[in-house]
């Protein structure tokens, strides 16, 4: 039984089990061959995406465990377990977390 309890702390503490913890303020560039690109700021703090797909547009978001959600008839959803951003009816899989000030990727 010490081996089993041993095996499971070490099974959940494993980077394969970690989740990152998302900075308060980054900017989310994603790419996609059909809806276009988008850049969007996110700030945490303030609750809010700016997004830029050509003009900018404000959304306010709730922060849940699961994403960033914002409401509204076609809400704005940033996914934490697997990094996609749907945006109205546009939904983007490559997504890149860039650091506010560089713009450097901030993960790996």
């Amino acid at each position: 039984m010490r081996y089993l309890n041993a095996f499971i702390f070490a099974a959940a503490a494993s980077p394969l089990f970690a989740q990152q913890e998302l900075p308060d303020k980054f900017f989310l560039e994603c790419k996609s061959d059909y809806n276009g690109d988008v850049l969007v700021l996110v700030d945490r703090t303030q609750k809010t995406f700016f997004i830029k797909i050509p003009f900018l547009r404000e959304h306010k978001f709730k922060d849940t465990p699961d994403g960033l959600i914002s409401d509204g008839m076609y809400p704005t959803i940033l996914n934490k377990w697997d990094g996609s951003f749907q945006h109205l009816s546009s939904t983007y899989y490559t997504c890149e977390y860039l650091d506010p000030d560089s713009r450097q990727p901030l993960f790996k």
